[in-house]
């Protein structure tokens, strides 16, 4: 570190007597303006809150009137890249480069937005070649290190950068960024820290905050930073996720009570209303207010929430307000209508869940309660059984009447259960542990351990705890060129049993070149040897939808935003992740059209105007067409099943997956990303949703170089996609051939979604 430190220093001497000694960081001739620093500080507090528009169109004068405003013009170009005025912003920064294309600020300027990675590497790097002082050109060199596997070197670009530019955060933050990713929360934290002493005001420096102090192990810290992020952007929906699940589990209730008053201030001030009204429903309800929390989640629900946004705070505030039934119809009501289908397993436990629940409604005596807290520990509302269950067994004091012995008794068989719950959970919070730790390794690039091995781990774990091997009977199924997976489900003894009945599902997976990950869901329904038809083959398949709100975070769902997971022919769907609300809501700026002269213009990728915002908008009207989104996902995973039918084992007749083993050049991420092309693609072609699944297909652009194998997949059939539209003009005569053809997507309709899809899957 000293010597690194040290080099950067001598390097900063030299360029500085080279330049009359005195120069530091080349941001612009002279300090910007007060009335311009004001501007940028309005701008950035409508971001805070949402308010993008307003945002833009200060930014937009800004970077007008002052084009040296570095800060300025990042702000600008993070706020409107991925929009709806990306043309309009890729053209403003190309005009900038070839004005002057010697200039160190242009190029970095136009390396900020370069989709292409390796252009954005090449553009950097001659950024610091016309000036060597260039701070934040450094950094993106630094960035261009890191991806290419090269942190040692990462770092020591942006330390170079960092005292280049002491008045300056962006180094410390990318720092602490690098420093998170790989495994090292201490040193983050200390960056992280430098550059919040240098911007306060620091949005991403405040939740990096949160995550370095999650890992090591110091909630309190965890919920200050959260709640210094929330005071900071209280309108950003990424701050209210955050603080969504860091300050309403067990933070300290001063903290809680601080969040909700800066919620309260905020409500008038924010774009939208309902991501913070469901922030608040939760707060309440981690306060004890649970007719508030419901009242909250009301309004929310009101205001444009997804199911998934209010349900469970909705029941939880029921069950402690003792609307025991209320709670269950009223999740009923809003849950797919598959749950109470003849052919879901769990469809009994629904039905026996609101029956102990309407006797609990009626009468709460112990007995009832006893039952209902079975009901709810069957299908997996753990904190809601908690609730009642302490409910029960100190029913006897509460009712100051004298009970018989019967009802004494279960009373205290309420408390032996609750003991067991109890025990469950610290088990649960051991399971976080190695979830966290596996996640820490695999940062350190410790990625052999096999998921045998972590079987073992939480075997043991479940001694401690529980008194036996909760692992016995796991089944570990093993693909080439793609990974190895247990779920409790699919396995037998004990490792299905005690997470079924308990309605649970646990998996833990190791894909192809990673590490394991350990995830768990509330199961909602199940379904054994299901059918459906998809390209033209009758399948049989297993399937699972879960839940995963409310558990523990380091364990809850498929992670990363998966909506699903299949496995062979088991099939999971996350309900959370389908039936949430909209994204990012229409920044109240139209498109504007990019002019096609030629070829390369017209299929061009890098100016899709959040073609895939505008889609799924359009489709599931605002997020609350959930059977669309659900059949979309479900369609997408059959696809999975269809290949995993026809192609695993690869090493088997009929050769099929061997064939595409040897196309892809044995290639296991080759592999990964002609599936998931293909998955996408099936969607596309037959779900009942075309739309949705056609904004799937493009939500990963601008990104086209392949960041992930599901990107490297999606970019293939996108670009085919593209070319096929371009080449058929008469079949659909919705786009126009005179601009840019990814921008003008949102026009097709389902029919031209699907008959697109249909001409994809012909190539795959």
């Amino acid at each position: 570190m000293l010597a690194l430190l040290l080099g950067a220093t001598m390097l900063v001497g030299c360029a500085s007597r080279q330049s009359g000694g005195t120069e530091t960081f080349p941001v612009a001739a002279t300090t910007p303006r007060d009335a311009d620093q004001a501007a940028f500080a309005r701008a950035r507090r409508m971001v805070g809150l949402g308010r993008v528009a307003e945002a833009a169109r200060t930014l937009t004068r800004l970077v007008d009137a002052a084009p040296g405003y570095i800060e300025a013009q990042r702000l600008y170009q993070d706020l409107l890249v991925d929009s709806e005025l990306d043309w309009v912003v890729r053209s403003r920064y190309a005009a900038r480069l070839l004005e002057a294309p010697d200039d160190a600020d242009a190029l970095y300027l136009a390396a900020r937005i370069e989709p292409d990675r390796e252009r954005q590497s090449e553009l950097f790097a001659a950024a610091v070649e016309r000036n060597p002082m260039h701070a934040w050109a450094r950094v993106g060199v630094a960035l261009g290190q890191l991806r290419a596997g090269e942190p040692e070197s990462a770092a020591g670009s942006a330390f170079i950068a960092a005292v280049m530019a002491p008045a300056h955060a962006q180094p410390w933050l990318f720092l602490g960024q690098m420093q998170l990713a790989g495994g090292a929360p201490s040193e983050a934290m200390e960056s992280l820290d430098k550059a919040l002493l240098l911007d306060p005001r620091s949005v991403s420096a405040q939740l990096g905050r949160v995550v370095a102090a999650r890992e090591l192990g110091d909630a309190a810290g965890a919920s200050l930073a959260a709640l210094a992020a929330l005071r900071l952007a209280p309108g950003d929906r990424r701050v209210i996720a955050v603080a969504s699940r860091q300050l309403t589990g067990n933070a300290p209730p001063v903290v809680v009570r601080d969040a909700l008053d800066v919620t309260t201030a905020a409500l008038g001030d924010v774009a939208e209303r309902w991501p913070i009204s469901v922030l608040r429903a939760r707060l309440r309800l981690a306060l004890g207010d649970a007719e508030g929390a419901r009242a909250e989640a009301l309004v929310a629900a009101g205001g444009g929430a997804g199911q998934a946004d209010v349900a469970r705070v909705a029941r939880r505030a029921s069950i402690r307000s003792q609307r025991y039934s209320d709670a269950v119809e009223e999740f009923l009501a809003r849950a797919p209508q598959a749950l109470l289908g003849d052919d879901n397993l769990y469809a009994e436990r629904w039905e026996t869940l609101r029956a102990s629940a309407r006797r609990a409604q009626r009468d709460g005596g112990p007995a009832n309660l006893l039952q209902l807290a079975e009901s709810l520990l069957s299908v997996g509302w753990r904190a809601e059984a908690r609730v009642v269950l302490v409910r029960a067994s100190a029913s006897v004091r509460a009712s100051g009447t004298a009970w018989s012995a019967e009802q004494n008794g279960l009373a205290r068989e309420a408390g032996r259960r609750l003991a067991r719950v109890l025990a469950f959970d610290n088990f649960l919070v051991d399971l976080a542990e190695v979830a966290r730790n596996l996640r820490s390794a695999a940062r350190r690039k410790q990625r052999d351990t096999t998921v045998r091995e972590v079987l073992d781990v939480i075997g043991a774990a479940s001694e401690r705890r529980l008194g036996h091997d909760i692992t016995d009977g796991a089944t570990v199924r093993s693909y080439p060129f793609l990974g190895e997976f247990a779920a409790s489900i699919t396995s037998g003894a004990a490792f299905a049993a005690e997470f079924d009945r308990r309605g649970l599902l646990m998996v833990i997976g190791r894909r192809r070149g990673g590490a394991p990950t350990v995830m768990l869901g509330r199961v909602q329904l199940a379904r054994a040897d299901a059918s459906a038809r998809v390209r033209g083959v009758d399948l049989t398949f297993d399937e699972c939808w879960i839940e995963a709100a409310g558990l523990p975070l380091e364990l809850a769902g498929l992670g990363g935003g998966l909506a699903g997971l299949t496995i062979d022919r088991f099939v999971i769907l996350q309900l959370d992740t389908v039936l949430s609300g909209p994204g990012r809501r229409r920044i109240g700026l139209s498109v504007v059209p990019r002019p096609a002269a030629t070829a390369s213009e017209r299929l061009a990728l890098d100016t899709p105007s959040a073609v895939a915002r505008r889609i799924a908008e359009r489709a599931v009207l605002g997020g609350r067409d959930s059977d669309a989104v659900l059949a979309s996902v479900r369609t997408h995973e059959l696809g999975h099943v269809f290949d995993a039918r026809e192609m695993l084992p690869i090493l088997r007749p009929p050769w099929r997956g061997f064939w595409l083993a040897l196309r892809c050049g044995f290639d296991g991420a080759a592999v990964e990303a002609s599936l998931e092309a293909r998955a996408a693609i099936t969607a596309l072609a037959e779900s009942d949703a075309p739309l949705v699944a056609l904004a799937s297909l493009l939500a990963f652009l601008p990104d086209t170089t392949g960041s992930t194998a599901h990107v490297e997949g999606y970019i293939g059939a996108v670009r085919l996609a593209v070319r096929i539209v371009d080449e058929a003009p008469e079949a659909f005569p919705t786009i126009d051939r005179n601009f840019n053809i990814i921008q003008q997507f949102d026009r097709l309709s389902p029919a031209e979604a699907r008959d697109l899809g249909q001409r994809l899957l012909r190539e795959f």
